[in-house]
């Protein structure tokens, strides 16, 4: 389902994306995190949405959650997101971003 966008590019340098078979078979090494039952931000044409922070040296952190209300209004300044309902994303994790 599309959402509206309150913004097109205020953010645009920030985002990054997880494409959602990657994030359905894991990655094959490293530390990994499993989200289960969660609405989604999905980029239709990269997949899951994190909104990563300077400094973070993985993926950023993951724009999801149980409440698909919460999920609409933070995927509202991605231009052409959609929400999906992922029953189990594996998320690759850099450690360093946890110290």
């Amino acid at each position: 389902m599309p959402i509206e966008t309150k913004t097109t590019d205020k953010f645009a340098d920030r985002w990054r994306f997880l494409p959602l078979k990657d994030a359905m078979d894991g990655p094959n090494s490293g530390f990994c995190q499993i989200i289960r039952n969660s609405w989604w931000v999905v980029c239709p044409e990269r997949g899951l949405v994190f909104f990563w922070s300077r400094g973070e040296r993985g993926l950023g952190s993951p724009q999801c959650n149980i409440n698909e209300v919460i999920c609409k209004r933070l995927g509202t300044t991605l231009p052409g997101a959609t929400i999906e309902y992922v029953d189990k994303a594996i998320v690759p994790i850099c450690m360093a971003d946890f110290q």
